[in-house]
């Protein structure tokens, strides 16, 4: 779920930031660049976890601020295929639940990767497991435990900007609702 990745960019340091020891100025303009954007292929950068190399400041005619090439790792949240997640429901509806962990909110649960079997209640916009004369309610706040069957990034109309969509089931024993499943 969790990974470090290794980066490298250029970075610039803006003259109001040079009063600032050397990392700490990098830092900023690098968390500004990278946190909580998501990088297709690699995923959402939750922040820095450490420098590897910098190289000599150097500056272009006509800008006032300095630039750094710069090799880093940063701390990113990619989950992989056939993962194990604890989230929380947040919505339900007809076509599945959307389930969020405390910093994503981006994973879907498709009504056909839901326990079979599964029905929705229109009235009260809850899906409901059928499990051996017992009705299960999948309620929104929830802790559900799923299986990531799927990571999809699409890119957006800016060219810097993209989203990441994890795709979950909970089709299988001990996937479900925290709360059904015995310690």
């Amino acid at each position: 779920m969790f990974k470090l990745t290794v980066l490298e960019d250029i970075l610039r340091t803006s003259p109001e930031r040079f009063s600032l020891p050397k990392f700490d100025a990098l830092s900023y303009a690098l968390h500004r660049k990278y946190s909580n954007r998501v990088l297709p292929g690699v995923g959402l950068c939750l922040g820095l976890w450490d420098w590897l190399k910098t190289e000599e400041d150097y500056l272009h005619p006509g800008d006032g601020g300095s630039w750094t090439k710069v090799v880093f790792r940063l701390l990113v949240f990619e989950p992989q295929v056939g993962e194990i997640i604890v989230g929380r429901v947040e919505h339900s509806f007809s076509e599945g639940l959307f389930v969020s962990v405390e910093f994503f909110n981006n994973i879907f649960i498709d009504r056909l990767a839901l326990q079979e079997p599964c029905v929705f209640d229109q009235e009260e916009q809850v899906w409901i497991w059928k499990y051996q004369g017992h009705d299960l309610h999948i309620d929104v706040g929830e802790d559900i435990r799923f299986r990531v069957v799927k990571v999809q990034y699409e890119s957006s109309s800016s060219v810097s900007s993209a989203a990441m969509t994890v795709y979950g089931s909970i089709a299988g024993d001990g996937l479900g609702l925290v709360s059904w499943w015995p310690n």
